[in-house]
């Protein structure tokens, strides 16, 4: 597993390396955001606030935007590129396997958003697939 995922992150560190797609700023502040509540998530569990975390960092949240800025420019150029790739080769998921997966994830989270939840299952079973596509060029 560790090996696969090693693997995959080169992959992708050399596609978006070689790459010159312009990122739109909203997508990049889309990735922030995305970044910013995993992180509030962590910080939760982990039985902190973010609010007393950025205190005992002695930082703001403009100064973690200032940081993560480059890898949200990354992890947002690497969705453009894993879809236009994914377009190109038509690469989908088949409707059984992403009701299958929608119906699970619902089924634990009762009042999620079925289309939030369909859009994002769709985004991850093409990644996926994508990414398989991809370690099987050599």
């Amino acid at each position: 597993m560790h090996a696969k995922e090693k693997n995959r992150l080169a992959i992708i560190e050399k596609l978006v390396k070689e790459s010159d797609i312009a990122v739109p700023e909203l997508m990049i502040e889309s990735e922030f955001i995305k970044m910013l509540a995993q992180f509030k998530d962590d910080i939760a569990r982990a039985g902190l606030t973010y609010e007393s975390y950025l205190s005992h960092i002695k930082k703001t949240e403009d100064d973690i935007r200032k940081e993560w800025r480059e890898n949200a420019i990354k992890r947002a150029k690497t969705q453009l590129i894993l879809a236009k790739i994914a377009k190109e080769e038509k690469i989908a998921p088949d409707e059984e396997r992403v009701k299958k997966e929608v119906d699970h994830i619902i089924s634990h989270h009762k009042d999620a958003d079925r289309f939030r939840v369909r859009m994002y299952v769709e985004n991850m079973l093409t990644n996926e697939m994508t990414l398989e596509f991809l370690e099987n060029q050599k």
